[in-house]
C-alpha cells in the first residue's frame, strides 16, 4: 500500500516523484517490459510512405524521416519517436502522468496508421492497384486535346511518358537530377535536390529495380488560364528498397516488386502547339530548335538558349500526386484563380504561383538543415533573412 505524508507533497512534482519511489522493484520491471512490448509494436507497423521519386514519405529539419515526400518543419516521423521515448522515460519515472499520456500517443499512432490503410491503393504481386481511368476516357481527352493541338500524339507522348518515369526513378536512385532536368518544373527540381541532401545526411539512398510501367493514360486536361495542364495515370510496379549509402548494405524495404498507382501532372503554355518534326522534351529534343537535349549552367538549351523548363516550349513535370490524394477537378479553385487573372493581372497563372511557392518552400527547409539563410536568400526579403 503506498502512503503520503502531507509535508512530502507541498512542493511540485513532489506527489509523483513519492510514487515513482514506491513502486516496487518487481512492479517496475513489469512496467518496463510492457512499455518496451507496447513500443516494439508500434514500430513494427509497416511505413505508408514509399521510397520511390514521388512516392511520399516525409522530412524533418530536426532529423526525422527523409523519405521520399513531404516536408515538415517541426515534425515527422523523428519527431514522434522522440516523442514516444521521451513517454517511456516519463512512464517509468512518473507512472501517474506519463502512462496515460504514452497511451494516448500508441492509440493515436495506431489509428492514424489504420486510416492511412484504408486510403492508400491496393499493392503487392496479389492485389494490383487498379486504375480509375479507362480506355474511353483516355481516348476522349486525346480527342479533345487535339481540337486546340492537331499535331498532338497520345501514343507518342505516352511512349515518351513511359521512359521519362523510368528516368526519373534513376535520378531518384542516383540522387541526381541532371539527366532530366529539362522536363521538370523548378519546383520538381528544387524539391528532389532538398531530398537528395537529407538523404546524404543520413546516410542512405534507395535502391529501385525490376521498374515496370504497367499501365499509362490520360486522367485529366485543363486549358484554363496561362498553362494546359495534363494529367497522366500511371499504374506501375518496381522494387523499391533502402541501402547504405558507403556499402550498400539493405536497411529496409522489400525485395519484392510491389504495384502502386500514381497522377503525374505537366504543363505546358496555352499557345504552344507541338512541332513533331523538332521531338519532344520527354523524348529527349529541344521543341525550340531540334537538338538533342544538352543544357548550360543556366539550364537553358546550349544550342538555341531557350528556357526549356519553363513550359514555354512543351510539356514539363510539374507535380506527382498519390491515388489517395489525387481528385479530377476543383471548380470552385480554379473559377477564383481565373477570376483573379481577368480583374487583375492577365498573366496570372496558378501553376506557376503554385511552383514559386514549392521553390520557396524547399529552399526554406534547405536553409533549416545547412542552419543559414544562404539557399533561401534570393527569394527572400532582407528583412526576412535579417529575422531569420
Amino acid at each position: 500500500m503506498i502512503e503520503l505524508r502531507v509535508d512530502e507533497c507541498d512542493r511540485p512534482g513532489a506527489t509523483a516523484k513519492m510514487l515513482s519511489n514506491r513502486i516496487s522493484a518487481g512492479h517496475r520491471s513489469w512496467m518496463v517490459a510492457l512499455l518496451v512490448a507496447l513500443v516494439l509494436g508500434c514500430l513494427a507497423l509497416p511505413p505508408t510512405a514509399s521510397g520511390r521519386a514521388g512516392g511520399g514519405g516525409g522530412y524533418s529539419s530536426g532529423g526525422g524521416g527523409g523519405g521520399g515526400g513531404g516536408y515538415s518543419s517541426g515534425g515527422g516521423s523523428g519527431g514522434e519517436l522522440e516523442l514516444l521515448f521521451f513517454l517511456i522515460e516519463l512512464s517509468i519515472d512518473y507512472p501517474l502522468i506519463g502512462i496515460p499520456l504514452l497511451v494516448t500517443l500508441i492509440v493515436f499512432l495506431i489509428l492514424r496508421y489504420r486510416g492511412h490503410r484504408a486510403e492508400a491503393p491496393a499493392s503487392g504481386p496479389q492485389r494490383r492497384s487498379q486504375g480509375r481511368v479507362d480506355a474511353w476516357q483516355h481516348e476522349q481527352l486525346v480527342e479533345k486535346i487535339q481540337r486546340s493541338d492537331p499535331e498532338f500524339d497520345g501514343a507518342v507522348f505516352r511512349e515518351n511518358f513511359e521512359r521519362a518515369f523510368v528516368e526519373i526513378q534513376r535520378a531518384w536512385q542516383s540522387q541526381d537530377m541532371s539527366p532530366v532536368q529539362h522536363f521538370v518544373t523548378d519546383g520538381i527540381y528544387e524539391k528532389f535536390s532538398l531530398q537528395f541532401n537529407a538523404q546524404r545526411t543520413q546516410g542512405y539512398r534507395e535502391r529501385l529495380e525490376q521498374i515496370d510501367v504497367q499501365q499509362a493514360r490520360f486522367a485529366d486536361w485543363v486549358s484554363q488560364g496561362v498553362f494546359d495542364v495534363l494529367t497522366v495515370e500511371v499504374r506501375a510496379s518496381m522494387v523499391d528498397y533502402r541501402v547504405a549509402a558507403e556499402t550498400g548494405k539493405w536497411l529496409s524495404g522489400s525485395r519484392r516488386a510491389e504495384s502502386f498507382l500514381e497522377y503525374w501532372s505537366f504543363i505546358r503554355r496555352r499557345d504552344v502547339q507541338t512541332k513533331t518534326a523538332r521531338g519532344s522534351l520527354l523524348g529527349g529534343q529541344c521543341p525550340n530548335c531540334g537538338s538533342e537535349v544538352e543544357l548550360n549552367q543556366f539550364s537553358r538549351c546550349s544550342a538555341c538558349d531557350a528556357m526549356l523548363r519553363s513550359g514555354s516550349y512543351d510539356w514539363v513535370l510539374s507535380e506527382i500526386t498519390q491515388a489517395s490524394e489525387w481528385r479530377a477537378r476543383n471548380p470552385q479553385r480554379r473559377a477564383v484563380s481565373e477570376r483573379y487573372r481577368r480583374q487583375h493581372d492577365p498573366e496570372f497563372s496558378l501553376q506557376q504561383l503554385e511552383d514559386r511557392a514549392s521553390v520557396i518552400f524547399y529552399r526554406k527547409a534547405a536553409a533549416d538543415l545547412a542552419g543559414s539563410i544562404d539557399p533561401l536568400r534570393k527569394m527572400a526579403t532582407d528583412g526576412f533573412c535579417e529575422q531569420y
